[in-house]
């Protein structure tokens, strides 16, 4: 997949490492092409399943019709495969006409056409490069998903390491980095939780971490995750 960054170079490459601010546009123009590039992908996988949906709908109706005629043929009461096939031929007509509605469609060319939006890391306040709005929103997900409790996509964690500080600490979260501690911090969360269902989250992560510390002292807080810096290595279990 070509994004256009190879010709043209990213938004580091012909700026450097720039700080965030809420008047870098202008500065710094913001056009060019995605430097993630997978909405692209993206946009393919979701076309690739509107047919889909369409020939699974078409398929569906058939079905139907044949249920029918069964039905007629041997006097037998096929309610609940129509009714399977009711609910199908309902949710793929549903997803169908989402895609095909006029305001959707304008409110996708609408986007495509707006000008990039600066991504920058929220911990340290460099940008990282000048996305669409649909990798923008991604890398939102994926800044949590770094500091959370799922894996982001390859494309996402390489653009997150554009952060020099970020890619420079190596953050992880804490169940990454540290069973132990994460097992000690995630039991004092629960058993802090049924004990008063009214604690606050902060007070849940100044309970947690507190467990978690015992088993590693290293453990710190980033934003609202709990992680073990790169060089602190993991604690050898539980104390």
């Amino acid at each position: 997949m070509t994004t256009g960054t190879a010709a043209t170079g990213s938004f580091i490459e012909r700026h450097g490492l720039v700080r965030y601010t809420g008047r870098l546009g202008s500065r710094y123009p913001r056009t060019g092409v995605c430097e993630i590039g997978s909405c692209l992908l993206d946009a393919q996988r979701d076309a690739d399943r509107l047919a889909d949906d369409r020939a699974r709908l078409a398929a569906v109706l058939v079905d139907l019709a044949a249920i029918a005629e069964r039905a007629r043929d041997r006097r037998r009461n096929l309610e609940s495969e129509r009714a399977h096939a009711e609910r199908e031929r309902e949710r793929l007509s549903a997803r169908i006409a989402w895609h095909d509605a006029e305001e959707n469609r304008q409110w996708f060319a609408k986007q495509a056409a707006r000008p990039l939006f600066f991504d920058h890391c929220h911990a340290h306040g460099w940008v990282r490069g000048l996305l669409c709005l649909r990798c923008n929103n991604d890398m939102h997900t994926a800044d949590a998903r770094v500091e959370g409790f799922q894996e982001p996509r390859p494309e996402h964690l390489a653009h997150w390491n554009r952060c020099p500080e970020c890619a420079a600490e190596g953050w992880r979260p804490l169940w990454r980095r540290d069973e132990a501690a994460w097992r000690a911090w995630s039991d004092a969360w629960q058993d802090a939780q049924q004990a008063n269902p009214d604690l606050s989250n902060d007070a849940l992560h100044e309970i947690s971490a507190r467990a978690a510390r015992l088993v590693n002292p290293a453990v710190v807080r980033r934003g609202q995750c709990w992680c073990v810096p790169l060089g602190a290595g993991a604690s050898a279990g539980p104390r």
